[in-house]
């Protein structure tokens, strides 16, 4: 398709209505989001097809009254050919959330003044409104990113939630520490030689009679009576619970008041190789990431990146003659070898700030378990592709189609390769041969490799070289988890839903979303 002279939308609206599938079984990887909606529930779709973005792009989508967001989902797709889209989303219902910088503009846009102690609370009442209490993922700083807690996950402890707001107060220009107490961490600002204290995770809070600032927290201790409490939000304590927990911390006798110290660097950006698409889920149970303790949090979300591409596009035959991914190259483009490469890591951040817990960075997670033993000999892929995902990969496959002429009955080797670990092997789920020989491979991605944000995939033919076969199909299905709270939702009152679209030039997309209604609306 060629650009237009200039930027321009253009729009193509249809309306489907398709009878729905069956609800997805949890292990199973979702292809539409029919999957989600049950056998007395119909999908309807609103699609802006073909247009260009070269910028920020607004979209329009009308839907009828009624919708609610546990059945929307949202699909964006680069029909380009060859370049690769950096694409962000918001719509008027959710704010722009991606990056700190960000966060702190809508702090900043949606607090009733610019006095420093009403940008204070509008930060408190962002977290409060974008997370609720659960468990963390790992016990590392994994939730302390503000970005990751409110994008990627949608929950987190006392510190998770503390450590947060205090990064949000630091970047409004005030100063923080933490008390860390025997079973819990709240977070103090001091501006005008005074200290004030809202804590994020629990609500309260203890207003000067005088003034109506937060106190600081010892004194609002010595004066239980002036403590007050945000709206409730899912896992607070019930407010049987509040005098009780308010006596706990009036006793505990083992405080530790600490400097706060920043976690940050994540972004919620969308990385689409020519032909990905991204499906993002308001609720569903697809999988989430936690560690052997974790317990399934009671609401999450999930987004699927699912790469087709075109086998005659130049962006795929670039990829053919690629190798091992290189050291450094730039973020989102085609390297020598042709791959898509990843965007740098984060530098390493200090650790979950429990008290007088040892601050240590999350681990990489490491093949070499008993899973996936390790690998005696390097490997190296004749075919590798890299992709880099703003919410934390909890599964996947790899799907390869292709004509083997020598009719070997060996398969092609598929292994994966995560943040500065070596290639392992995936789990073979299926092996199809024809006659012919055609061959389909199915390899699910090594559970080990769940919590990362960027993954290699290489492919191999362990009996010569890759031009011995053709590959006649090439699909990557990730599974991601994501806040269920940030998800941009469609307006179900019936009115037309603005959605912005940035993406990094001139790049076809496809932007559509979906809901379902009951059968016979």
């Amino acid at each position: 398709m060629p650009a237009p002279a200039r930027p321009r939308i253009a729009f193509l609206v249809l309306l489907v209505a398709m009878a729905a599938a069956a609800p997805a079984e949890p292990s199973d990887i979702p292809t539409t989001a029919a999957e989600a909606a049950g056998p007395t529930r119909v999908m309807v779709e609103a699609r802006r097809a073909g247009f260009w973005t070269d910028g920020p792009a607004r979209v329009e989508i009308s839907e009828p009254p009624g919708i609610t967001t546990e059945s929307v989902s949202l699909t964006v797709t680069n029909r380009s050919n060859r370049e690769v889209a950096r694409v962000r989303y918001s719509t008027g219902m959710v704010p722009d959330l991606s990056s700190l910088d960000r966060i702190l503009k809508y702090v900043r846009r949606s607090s009733d003044g610019p006095s420093s102690n009403s940008l204070a609370r509008s930060a408190w009442s962002t977290v409060r409104r974008f997370r609720y209490h659960w468990s963390p993922p790992d016990p590392y700083d994994e939730t302390h990113d503000p970005v990751k807690l409110l994008n990627v996950y949608g929950y987190g402890l006392c510190d998770d939630s503390a450590l947060v707001l205090g990064t949000l107060w630091k970047g409004l220009g005030l100063n923080v520490r933490m008390w860390n107490l025997t079973w819990h961490v709240v977070p103090e600002y001091g501006l005008g030689g005074k200290w004030h204290y809202y804590d994020p995770d629990t609500g309260h809070y203890a207003p000067d009679p005088a003034t109506g600032e937060p106190l600081p927290l010892a004194e609002a201790l010595r004066t239980p009576e002036r403590i007050r409490r945000d709206t409730a939000r899912l896992g607070d304590p019930p407010p049987e619970r509040n005098a009780a927990f308010i006596r706990r911390l009036q006793t505990t006798t083992d405080t530790l008041i600490t400097p706060h110290r920043d976690v940050r660097g994540h972004e919620i950006v969308l990385d689409l190789a020519p032909g990905e698409s991204m499906v993002r889920y308001a609720h569903s149970r697809f999988g989430f990431y936690g560690d052997e303790n974790s317990v399934e949090p009671p609401v999450y979300a999930n987004a699927v990146f699912e790469w087709i591409p075109d086998m005659r596009s130049p962006y795929w035959k670039s990829l053919l003659p690629a190798v091992a991914p290189p050291p450094r190259a730039t973020p989102g483009a085609p390297s020598a070898a042709g791959k898509r490469t990843p965007a740098p890591r984060a530098a390493a951040t200090p650790g979950r700030a429990a008290p007088r817990a040892a601050e240590t960075s999350r681990p990489t997670p490491q093949p070499q378990s008993a899973k996936s033993p390790a690998h005696s000999a390097p490997w190296k892929p004749q075919l590798a592709t890299t992709a880099r995902f703003p919410f934390v990969l909890v599964g996947g496959e790899v799907e390869i189609e292709y004509r083997d002429t020598r009719l070997r009955p060996e398969p092609l080797e598929v292994r994966f390769s995560g943040e500065g670990t070596s290639w392992s092997a995936g789990l073979v789920r299926s092996f199809w041969r024809e006659p012919d020989g055609r061959r389909k491979l199915r390899v699910e991605i090594p559970a080990f490799y769940r919590g990362i944000y960027r993954l290699h995939a290489g492919v191999a033919n362990p009996a010569g070289p890759l031009d011995e076969v053709e590959i006649l199909a090439f699909r990557r299905r990730i599974v991601t988890q994501c806040s269920p709270t940030t998800f941009p939702s469609l307006d179900p009152s019936g009115a037309t839903t603005v959605a912005t679209v940035e993406a990094n030039g001139r790049v076809p997309l496809e932007f559509m979303y979906k809901w379902s209604a009951p059968a016979g609306d």
